[in-house]
């Protein structure tokens, strides 16, 4: 994974390897993750929808005003006591499964550093099942990579958050682009190689 961050150029978005350049795509995403790659637009993080976020959060894990809205601060929840508190036996079938999306969307496809975190920011998302389906999330997660991956390059940032599974697909061939790769590549890279 070291080897990918120091190759990453934020400029461009790509790899630069030996042979030339690489990227992830979106129809990488769409095939390695099975994610939607068009529909209804997903965007961060904003201060004006921090308020529903923090409402959300209070009713699917029973929590006043102040708790919420100290859980959606900067260290996030821990994991095990969100789990704990959706399965409680007292929340409602929307609650836990508005919970068990928001822990499988922050936990999979947005992840930190942290092994015991996360932001469940997303929950204005996952809230709507009806629509939660047709959001463009395969977007959402190439563009928060991209982004993690220009932070982390950078020298003073350690740990890659975001979703390395797409870094870490061994069966895909990843194939470098451009004109005339046949010469620029052996032919042994064609196969199986990132």
């Amino acid at each position: 994974m070291g080897s990918f961050i120091e190759r990453w150029q934020p400029e461009t978005n790509n790899f630069h390897m030996p042979w030339g350049e690489m990227t992830i795509t979106l129809h990488d995403v769409a095939f390695i993750l099975g994610l939607r790659v068009d529909g209804l637009a997903v965007h961060g993080d904003s201060v004006e929808e921090r308020p529903m976020c923090e409402l959300l959060l209070a009713e699917v894990l029973d929590l006043d005003m102040v708790e919420a809205h100290a859980k959606l601060g900067n260290s996030g929840i821990k994991c095990s006591e969100f789990v704990e508190r959706v399965r409680s036996r007292s929340r409602s079938y929307r609650q836990k499964v508005v919970g068990y999306l928001t822990f499988l969307i922050g936990m999979t496809l947005f992840p930190d550093r942290s092994v015991d975190r996360f932001k469940p920011t997303w929950m204005r998302y996952s809230s709507d099942l009806e629509h939660v389906g047709e959001y463009v999330w395969g977007a959402a997660v190439l563009a928060h990579l991209y982004r993690q991956l220009s932070l982390t390059s950078r020298a003073h940032v350690k740990g890659l958050q975001g979703c390395t599974l797409l870094l870490q697909a061994d069966q895909i061939d990843w194939m470098p682009y451009g004109p005339h790769v046949h010469r620029r590549v052996p032919r042994t890279l064609y196969y199986g190689c990132i």
